[in-house]
């Protein structure tokens, strides 16, 4: 997971990322080779092009509900409450009740799994 070669999440944040990141970049985690951010829809085509042969039930959306409730998970680690606040912010939504529905799902998995998945995925192998 580490090695500078591997594809992997560790190593696209340490190593590939700062190599185009450049003022346009802001704070998007993934990049185009000229530094500004990937669009919405660019990054559901590739991960549908990548991820729907290998499992055919995977949707885009997948990846945004497991940030949201990981993100939820996080804010409750660190604050002792859900903060909808602040994860309505990061998803980029208008209504606070679009990021509500994330919350019950977020108390179960909270049950299943009480600790930071970030920090967990990111950890060295």
């Amino acid at each position: 997971m580490t090695g500078k070669t591997r594809k992997s999440f560790k190593n696209w944040i340490d190593k590939w990322r700062p190599k185009v990141e450049n003022q346009y970049s802001g704070d998007a985690l993934y990049l185009r080779a000229d530094g500004r951010p990937i669009e919405k829809f660019q990054y559901r085509m590739f991960l549908t092009r990548r991820v729907k042969p290998i499992f055919p039930e995977y949707q885009p959306y997948v990846s945004r509900h497991w940030c949201a409730i990981g993100k939820l998970i996080k804010t409750k680690l660190e604050t002792k409450r859900f903060d909808i606040y602040d994860v309505r912010d990061w998803l980029g939504h208008s209504e606070i009740q679009t990021t509500m529905t994330y919350v019950r799902d977020a108390k179960q998995y909270m049950r299943q799994a009480p600790f930071d998945w970030f920090k967990y995925i990111m950890k060295k192998g």
